[in-house]
């Protein structure tokens, strides 16, 4: 599978470790965790275009941050429990 906001973040994790999990979170929505077991991203502007901790861009998880909210949910980045970066993206279901 390839989850190309995150293409860069697994370049970064020691020995491309990448966790993945996808689960129902309320009525209508679902939650997709990444994390990684790389050096980390600290600095919570890392969501934000043109920023960057790894000498990269800076798109790639502006462009998953505004597809989530475009899709009814979010994009929330945080220490994942091996270091390195979780990144939780929350998006709505469409009806149907």
């Amino acid at each position: 599978m390839k989850l190309a906001g995150f293409q860069g973040r697994v370049g970064l994790s020691q020995q491309g470790a990448l966790a993945v999990s996808l689960a129902p979170r309320a009525p209508r929505l679902v939650k997709l965790e990444v994390a990684d077991a790389g050096p980390g991203a600290a600095d919570s502007q890392v969501a934000t275009r043109g920023h960057s901790t790894a000498h990269s861009t800076g798109l790639g998880l502006d462009i998953v941050r505004r597809a989530a909210i475009a899709a009814g949910g979010d994009l929330v980045v945080a220490r994942s429990p091996s270091g390195g970066m979780l990144a939780v993206v929350t998006l709505g279901l469409a009806e149907g």
